[in-house]
């Protein structure tokens, strides 16, 4: 019996090979990725297993003839000699020899990145546990951070996928994870590190979805135009920028070889994936039970129930078999929903769960862990906008601050959001939408705080008079609050 291998791509048997029936949520989700297309490798991402608790399961399926085994490599004849690689070819391979040599390129394109000579490199002189092109690159990129959108950090386009999304990040944590350098002397580089991979946790939050990428395509346009390339950058030229100080310049790849592999979309239900797998296990003459020439109704899979059975009837009512599949979606969707749920993967747990909710809306644990993931997530993910929107602030962006703040307060309307928004837009001079985000902030929170904030943006738009009103009712309450009596004589100036 051969062993699956990571580069192995399992294929389908004919039904009439077959001698049981899946009989597992997970070898169901497994079942539907098997297009004799997909590796092993790739399996083991779907479903989220190792790749040997994943073989275990592809063994298993073996056993009983649902997949086939892998074929024994062929040993290629003496006689063949490889093939003087054309130009072409070497330069594609150059990366990869680059990399046996223990050269890595730069994952943020250097054209965004700061110059040496912008930035105080005396920290490079220190004695520490990193090479001086590691060295180089945390301090080019820590110094860059205001300045990269999530797209430029990730190195993506606005129309990328989740599994570039993915790839990118995975990358980016096996290069600046500080767990990765674990016992290691950091010295002056560490809290670098530290705030480095923060800011990549936080945008990821950013992108990794398709919803949360479409919602920074009016904050950031430059990524979704025609053609664009994600690194754009207005007043960024994509030519040679001359000669440099930077030792990060002397590798020979070029950044596009970094680039993941484009893959076409994957975005496609649970749902739609099980009537692939249906579609093609038809295709392949598998039936249930013994054919009769006189039927006249296509041959169709029938899917056994939870717990399995020894033998397949001959025929289904077409409504039990449908319940029998809709009951089957939800075991796996609340599964996957409550392992996201435990690794804190807040988005995807939300996703699983209202699937769960779709097909059976009274699933009462599903409501409730569907509550409490979807608060989370939206917890999560107005915090990781906040974040952006001070970095945008931090570059003097302060239009795309303000977007980012009404992102976030439409997620987690804490009274800290809220005040950063207030104070955004009034330093844009949108005074009304500063009003509304400082009533709120008002109504959230009941502090003399809120109350100022409110009486400031009033005085910023030059209602004096309203501001007035406001104050005098605050020192009505605390008659000593030195900050409100300054305001009050400010708001009497106007």
């Amino acid at each position: 019996m051969m062993r699956f291998k990571p580069e192995d791509k399992p294929t389908l048997n004919p039904q009439k090979e077959w001698k049981g029936f899946p009989s597992d949520p997970i070898e169901l989700l497994l079942l539907s990725h098997i297009n004799g297309k997909n590796t092993v490798r790739e399996l083991a991402g779907f479903c989220a297993r190792t790749h040997d608790q994943l073989v275990a399961v592809l063994e298993k399926l073996a056993g009983i003839g649902i997949i086939a085994f892998p074929r024994p490599e062929r040993p290629q004849p003496a006689s063949d000699s490889p093939r003087p690689p054309t130009a072409p070819i070497k330069a594609a391979s150059a990366p990869l020899e680059s990399e046996a040599k223990g050269v890595e390129t730069t994952l943020v394109d250097h054209r965004l990145l700061r110059q040496l000579s912008e930035i105080d490199t005396s920290v490079l002189s220190e004695n520490v546990d990193l090479e001086p092109r590691r060295k180089e690159e945390v301090l080019l990129l820590f110094h860059s951070l205001t300045r990269l959108t999530p797209f430029q950090l990730f190195g993506i386009p606005g129309d990328a996928t989740d599994r570039d999304v993915k790839r990118s990040y995975q990358r980016l944590s096996m290069r600046f994870h500080p767990d990765r350098y674990y016992g290691k002397n950091l010295g002056s580089f560490k809290p670098m590190m530290e705030k480095i991979f923060r800011v990549i946790s936080e945008s990821l939050e950013l992108v990794s979805t398709e919803e949360n990428r479409q919602r920074l395509a009016t904050v950031y346009p430059e990524a979704f135009g025609d053609g664009s390339d994600a690194n754009s950058q207005p007043g960024l030229e994509k030519s040679n920028p001359g000669p440099t100080d930077s030792i990060l310049e002397e590798a020979p790849e070029s950044h596009s070889d970094q680039a993941p592999p484009r893959r076409p979309h994957r975005r496609i239900g649970l749902r739609n994936q099980i009537a692939n797998v249906l579609s093609r296990a038809n295709s392949n003459s598998i039936v249930s039970g013994d054919s009769d020439d006189s039927d006249d109704g296509p041959d169709e899979l029938i899917l056994p129930p939870v717990g399995g059975y020894r033998s397949a009837p001959a025929r289904m009512d077409p409504m039990h078999r449908a319940a029998q599949e809709r009951a089957q979606r939800v075991l796996v969707h609340l599964a996957e929903g409550k392992r996201a749920l435990e690794a804190k993967n807040y988005s995807n747990a939300a996703s699983h769960l209202k699937t769960v909710l779709s097909l059976d809306p009274r699933h009462e644990e599903a409501a409730a862990l569907y509550q409490e993931a979807d608060g989370k997530n939206r917890e999560t993910m107005g915090a990781s906008y906040a974040a952006r929107a001070r970095m945008e602030e931090e570059m003097r962006d302060l239009q795309r601050a303000s977007e980012l703040w009404s992102m976030a307060a439409e997620l987690s309307p804490t009274p800290e959001i809220l005040t950063g928004a207030a104070n955004c837009f009034s330093r844009i001079h949108n005074h009304s939408r500063a009003r509304e985000y400082a009533q709120r902030v008002v109504q959230a929170s009941g502090k003399p705080e809120a109350t100022l904030l409110l009486a400031q943006v009033y005085i910023n738009a030059g209602m004096g008079l309203r501001a007035q009103s406001t104050l005098k009712e605050l020192l009505e309450k605390y008659p000593s609050l030195p900050e409100a009596q300054r305001m009050m004589r400010e708001a009497q100036k106007l």
